[in-house]
C-alpha cells in the first residue's frame, strides 16, 4: 500500500445523518434525506469507503440502506449492538438481523459493542 492509499483510509461516522446530534451540528437540525445522500455520494467520490453506524443513531441505518451503500464495491460498514441488548445469543442475533434489514444487506464488516459495560 502506498503512502497515499494509507492516508485515504477514513471511516465516516453517520450519527448526524440519523438524528440531530453534536456540538458541531452547525445546521441545528438533522440533515434531509437529499442532503444525506449528497454527503454520502461526496464521501464515496473522495475515497471514503468505510461507514460507521448503529441502530441507536436514529434513522442512519435506514438512510444507508436506502442509499444502497452496502451494495457498492469496496464499501465497508460497521454497526453496533445497542447498549443492554446482550442478554443472550438470540437477542444479539435478533438485533443484528434488524440492522442488516435496515441496511439492505446480508452482511456487514464489523459488529461492535456500543457500550463496554456489555462485555460480560
Amino acid at each position: 500500500m502506498s503512502g497515499g492509499e494509507r492516508g485515504r483510509k477514513l471511516c465516516l461516522g453517520t450519527v448526524q445523518l440519523g438524528k440531530k446530534y453534536g456540538i458541531a451540528n452547525v445546521i441545528g437540525r438533522q440533515p434531509s434525506r437529499e442532503e444525506s445522500f449528497t454527503l454520502l455520494k461526496k464521501a464515496l467520490e473522495k475515497g471514503i469507503s468505510c461507514f460507521d453506524t448503529a441502530s441507536v443513531y436514529g434513522n442512519s441505518e435506514d438512510l444507508l440502506g436506502d442509499f444502497r451503500l452496502a451494495g457498492r464495491e469496496g464499501v465497508r460498514i460497521i454497526s453496533k449492538l445497542p447498549p443492554g441488548k446482550n442478554e443472550d445469543e438470540n437477542a444479539v442475533l435478533g438485533e443484528l438481523r434488524t440492522d442488516l434489514d435496515r441496511l439492505h444487506t446480508k452482511c456487514i464488516d464489523c459488529y461492535l459493542l456500543h457500550d463496554a459495560a456489555d462485555m460480560n
